[in-house]
């Protein structure tokens, strides 16, 4: 992965799976959680790691589909904000901003213009494994006692 803006673009084309099988389901974060992750992208703050697992593709193209291994509240919350026609829910009004109070209430085309290019232009690490890898890699996660529920610092909730 190089920015988000490439990560929304291959939701919009149904390029990633938010729903894969082995993986527990996206929206469990509350609005508030997922509020304070998009102030975090707004503040330039970088994201921790995606991992995804390539799925073959059927059509023999070479573009494989990627299945979500970790980070799925982290990707559905930003596609619930930035292209939430895409995952099939109404858009994510932030609400309980630390910082960016000013911003409370809005959704992402009610801001600035300068803040709604924040978002798709930020830089993002992610990881490709293979299913076997990604198999191991959730095991070893949720035996460790983390995974996509711990989402790293935004929010208790």
């Amino acid at each position: 992965m190089r920015s988000l803006d490439t990560v929304l673009k291959r939701l919009q084309i149904d390029k990633i799976d938010l729903d894969p099988d082995f993986q527990r389901s996206r929206g469990i974060w509350t609005e508030k959680k997922k509020s304070q992750l998009i102030e975090s992208l707004l503040l330039r703050i970088p994201l921790p790691t995606f991992y995804v697992a390539e799925m073959p593709d059927e059509g023999g193209l070479g573009d494989d589909r990627w299945a979500v291994v970790d980070g799925i509240q982290r990707l559905s919350t930003i596609a619930e904000f930035v292209v939430p026609e895409t995952i099939g829910l109404t858009p994510l009004v932030l609400h309980g901003l630390q910082y960016l109070s000013k911003e409370e209430g809005k959704k992402f085309a009610e801001l600035s213009p300068a803040l709604q290019l924040r978002v798709p232009s930020l830089s993002t690490s992610g990881e490709t494994l293979t299913i076997e890898e990604s198999m191991t890699l959730r095991a070893r996660m949720e035996n460790a006692g983390y995974g996509d529920e711990h989402e790293w610092s935004w929010g208790s909730g």
